[in-house]
């Protein structure tokens, strides 16, 4: 369960950082000066979910352009028909189908912007792909959680099985059911926080090495989701051992005698 949500938790932390790497490019008008320039830049800064706003003049724009081609291509043309332009990065929760057309829409009535473009199809194929993967780790995950109850739960009645005779002399000599289940339940518990502790030292080795190959996963936000991922398996762990031991001994203490030796 713990690596199953693991994977959960990177796969999210990826498709954030490749939605933040995806541009909005705004490109200007021809004749666009100076002061609606800085009108578009302003209007951009104070956009909400906008995380970064790099102005691209012709000339960088044609540099960058012939360094991606390997050639001048201004030698080949004699002119530079690039546009002036605006790089924006929105942040991770903003870059949906809908929030960056709400910007397009915007932006595109401003004056001295010739035409807003960002890569729809890739977005929409990304976010296609992960709500698959998402939902098929959901689905692992959840059969993963019934086989660790069943397990834990066999292994508790086994357990119990071999001491059923030692409940009976308890009750015999006058033990409350509250005296006979405290040991039992003490000792699954402490089974489960063991259990717990070298889970947590495996996932943390295998967060590692996916920090080592992608460094940029380690965020503050994903540290959070860590906690409590490791919290909720703890919790899991606890209450799966608690019932399964307290429905356990119970049995047993309400099993007749006869009924012991089957």
């Amino acid at each position: 369960m713990g690596v199953f949500g693991l994977l959960w938790l990177q796969l999210g932390a990826l498709s954030n950082l490749l939605r933040e790497e995806m541009q909005v490019q705004v490109y200007l008008k021809e004749d666009a000066g100076n002061r609606q320039k800085e009108y578009v830049d302003k209007q951009l800064s104070f956009y909400p979910g906008v995380r970064t706003v790099r102005f691209v003049s012709k000339d960088t724009a044609a540099r960058e352009l012939s360094q991606e081609l390997g050639e001048d291509f201004l030698d080949f043309l004699g002119y530079n028909p690039l546009l002036a332009s605006f790089q924006v990065q929105m942040k991770s929760d903003w870059v949906r189908s809908d929030s960056l057309e709400a910007l397009r829409t915007f932006l595109i009535r401003q004056p001295g912007v010739s035409e807003v473009f960002y890569p729809r199809d890739l977005l929409d194929l990304l976010n296609r792909n992960v709500q698959r993967l998402l939902g098929f780790l959901a689905a692992v995950s959840l059969f993963m959680a019934l086989i660790a109850v069943a397990l834990i739960h066999n292994s508790v009645r086994l357990s119990l099985y071999a001491e059923r005779f030692l409940i009976r002399s308890m009750q015999l000599v006058g033990a409350t059911p509250r005296f006979i289940r405290l040991p039992y339940l003490n000792r699954s518990l402490w089974q489960a926080v063991w259990g717990w502790l070298i889970t947590i030292a495996l996932l943390l080795s295998l967060q590692s090495t996916f920090w080592y190959y992608v460094p940029r996963l380690q965020v503050d936000e994903l540290l959070v989701q860590l906690i409590l991922l490791f919290v909720s398996l703890l919790l899991i762990a606890l209450g799966i051992s608690f019932l399964s031991t307290w429905f356990a001994v119970s049995k047993y203490i309400r099993q007749k005698l006869d009924d012991l030796y089957t």
